[in-house]
């Protein structure tokens, strides 16, 4: 069966030494790169003017690859949800496997591997990425999803959770938390022990739900204007938040039997913000979602708001 292979994750994170890696193993198939299209046809590999054409003519070749019997190779960030299923409706017809490589690694790594490459996008712009960063889960119609990481094997996730969560013993500064970020964890995860006692993947999510805001603190508003009483701003701690927690699991990457367990915790950090983010239309989101899922979603939102 002709095979689609789809790249996630943020620049600098391995995803095109690996994509060209599947290419020269795979004799039938194309390699199609944002980068190499927007040098082909805006003359500038640099030039983000044109974003939403240059992936309109990303799907169109993608589809007309697989329609002539190629194997695709797709290699872009493709960071967010609603980006990969307008991508994955646009090929429903065409018989393929769908296999998604996520692709992690820390920020320092991130910035390190940018520096090192002829072309720089910056530190700002991976952050940004970051903070954009929501987990592809197989609820979006993936046949296969694979982790990958540019870190040593030698690398330790529980050392880097416990970074992770030393960096959460700070004030909120804002109006709307009486605890630091770290006591308001542990809040989160208290409530939800006395309402599900015996659910240990929601008390996880609950327990590090917020670990992305240290990374994403600032007072500057989701305007981009600086707030001048002092308050601070979350923006994209979610996104950023299920981002730095996957290489919790590094060790996991390599043990499917356990993914299932990693992936629903993420899936729980990630989306814990989208009934304030999208409102009225939360109800019609939880519907791409498992009902499990949805359902944990809704709890873990009560346990949060209990521990304000």
């Amino acid at each position: 069966m002709l095979k689609l292979y789809y790249f996630v994750g943020p620049a600098a994170s391995g995803k095109s030494t690996k994509a060209k890696k599947i290419w020269e193993e795979d004799e039938k198939s194309i390699y199609l790169s944002s980068d190499n299209l927007r040098k082909e046809l805006l003359g500038d590999v640099s030039d983000q003017s044109k974003n939403g054409w240059i992936f309109e003519q990303m799907s169109i070749r993608a589809r007309a690859a697989l329609t002539n019997g190629y194997s695709v190779i797709y290699d872009a960030t493709n960071l967010q949800l609603r980006h990969r299923l307008v991508f994955l409706q646009s090929i429903k017809n065409i018989p393929c496997e769908k296999i998604c490589y996520v692709m992690a690694a820390t920020p320092e790594r991130l910035y390190a591997n940018d520096m090192a490459r002829d072309r720089h996008v910056g530190k700002e712009v991976i952050d940004k990425q970051i903070k954009q960063f929501q987990c592809p889960q197989y609820f979006e119609g993936w046949d296969r999803i694979y982790f990958d990481t540019v870190e040593p094997k030698y690398f330790d996730g529980i050392e880097w959770l416990v970074k992770l969560v030393d960096s959460c013993h700070i004030p909120h500064d804002t109006p709307y938390h009486k605890y630091q970020i770290y006591e308001h964890m542990q809040e989160t995860l208290n409530n939800l022990i006395k309402i599900v006692p015996d659910n240990s993947r929601l008390h996880f999510a609950g327990a590090y739900h917020d670990v992305g805001k240290p990374f994403c603190k600032s007072l500057y508003n989701a305007r981009g204007r600086r707030d001048e009483d002092g308050i601070y701003h979350y923006i994209g701690h979610a996104n950023a938040g299920a981002y730095l927690m996957l290489l919790a699991w590094r060790e996991f990457f390599d043990q499917p039997e356990k993914l299932d367990a990693m992936m629903e915790v993420i899936c729980l950090i990630n989306y814990h913000m989208e009934k304030y983010i999208r409102k009225g239309k939360y109800e019609q989101f939880k519907q791409l979602l498992p009902e499990k899922v949805a359902y944990e979603l809704d709890l873990l939102n009560i346990a949060d708001k209990k521990a304000h």
